[in-house]
């Protein structure tokens, strides 16, 4: 390192450049795969995953300060939004787990399948085994459902609600602490480019 070059930022122990380069390549093969399993997340959370990740890691691999820039805007709104969220959404999930319409959620498909065999699609999906097993599984819930405790089953339900929301909130403020760590993290590598650029403008050419 020359003696007018400055030491790249770190966090703690962390390597700034290095630690958020990692952060978005894991972000954007999580949204990536998402995508391709098509697993149950809005669309548009990941397309934006996909597209703030690779904004924040072309900013940081060019060392563009625009771009850095942006992306530090863009952090700080995803921030904003995400203590929104710990605010609302543990309240929301503890409500959608007690009234009993998480347990529920997996027997939803089975009308459709009904309506997709009657209409003679399985012969084209292969969905008759998927049939049979979400008819077998009905039938189980609903022999327990004869046997069960309504009060007991909404005690227990109060119960587990209680804790989905306790656990998706403490899920929700590590990953909004990740998020504002990332904010830091670009605000200062930004810093830093700054600096280098301007030291570099201001060195006399030989």
């Amino acid at each position: 390192m020359g003696p007018h070059q400055l030491t790249p930022p770190k966090l703690g122990c962390l390597p700034i450049r290095e630690t958020v380069i990692v952060l978005c390549v894991l972000g954007l093969l999580f949204s990536a795969v998402s995508l391709i399993l098509q697993v149950h997340h809005p669309l548009f959370y990941v397309v934006f995953g996909l597209l703030t990740n690779f904004f924040v890691l072309f900013g940081v691999v060019k060392k563009n300060e625009f771009v850095l820039r942006w992306s530090q805007h863009l952090c700080f709104v995803c921030f904003i939004f995400g203590i929104i969220m710990v605010c609302i959404f543990p309240v929301v999930f503890s409500c959608y787990v007690s009234s009993g319409l998480f347990v529920h959620r997996e027997f939803y498909g089975i009308e459709s399948l009904r309506k997709a065999q009657h209409l003679g699609f399985y012969e084209k999906t292969g969905i008759e085994s998927e049939l049979a097993i979400g008819e077998e599984a009905e039938r189980i819930f609903n022999k327990l459902s004869k046997m069960r405790n309504p009060e007991k089953e909404a005690q227990n339900l109060f119960v587990v609600g209680i804790m989905a929301g306790i656990f998706a909130q403490i899920a929700m403020i590590l990953a909004n602490a990740l998020n504002y760590m990332e904010y830091v993290m670009i605000k200062r590598f930004k810093e830093y480019v700054i600096a280098t650029n301007e030291l570099e403008r201001a060195q006399p050419l030989v």
